[in-house]
């Protein structure tokens, strides 16, 4: 669920006129019965470096680390990441001891149109 929700919000980011703000909101309203909106992280990234970079790690932790940006000022064809992530012990039916620290996560590169 968390994975097609940013696969859907990144596509709607794509296009132009839409704020990271209205992103960051569809990927809220996509998962609000399922994640409640306090354990859910989400992060919309510039991920241009990777176009001049392209062999840059691309684990979750550097990938925090590239700057914020703002799509309704991207570039035509800037490459953006979208991501959202939840504990699953925040969001399992039934918590279980073997479940703590385990996320669940989804990301999604695209380009700005």
């Amino acid at each position: 669920l968390i994975r097609n929700a940013v696969r859907e919000s990144a596509r709607f980011g794509s296009t132009d006129g839409v704020t990271t703000a209205q992103v960051d909101a569809a990927i809220r309203e996509l998962l609000a019965g399922v994640v409640d909106e306090n354990d859910l992280t989400i992060e919309i990234r510039d991920a241009s470096s990777y176009d001049s970079q392209p062999d840059q790690p691309r684990d979750w932790d550097t990938i925090g680390d590239l700057p914020e940006v703002e799509l309704l000022t991207a570039n035509p064809r800037q490459l953006f990441v979208v991501r959202a992530a939840a504990n699953l012990e925040d969001v399992a039916l039934v918590r279980l001891p073997f479940v703590e620290g385990i996320m669940l996560c989804g990301e999604s590169f695209m380009r700005h149109e």
